[in-house]
């Protein structure tokens, strides 16, 4: 993995990492330069998609505005509005999703 190169060359680099399976997080862990607290950190498409997939069981739709959310590209002010109420929305769901 490249990510233990570039941490074995300089250990202060903060370092962003995209994994497609959720168990080779263990492999990061075992770098001895690794530091969550100096912003190391590391994103799971599979674990961010069964983390839709288990939200939108808690809150119903949650999953299509959010993918909806992915997929616009305007910058018009009207889209710019829709983002806004849309990321309004989606934290309400997140932080009160039994009210």
């Amino acid at each position: 993995m490249r990510v233990i190169s570039i941490k074995n060359c300089c250990a202060r680099i903060r370092v962003i990492v995209q994994l497609m399976q959720y168990h080779n997080k263990a492999y990061l862990l075992n770098i001895p330069s690794w530091n969550w607290q100096q912003g190391d950190d590391v994103i799971c498409v599979a674990e961010l998609k069964l983390g839709f997939i288990a939200q939108s069981c808690l809150a119903p739709g949650f999953s299509t505005i959010m993918a909806n959310l992915f997929a616009m590209r305007s910058n018009s002010e009207v889209m710019t509005f829709f983002i806004k109420s849309l990321i309004e929305f989606a934290i309400y769901i997140l932080f009160f999703p039994c009210i």
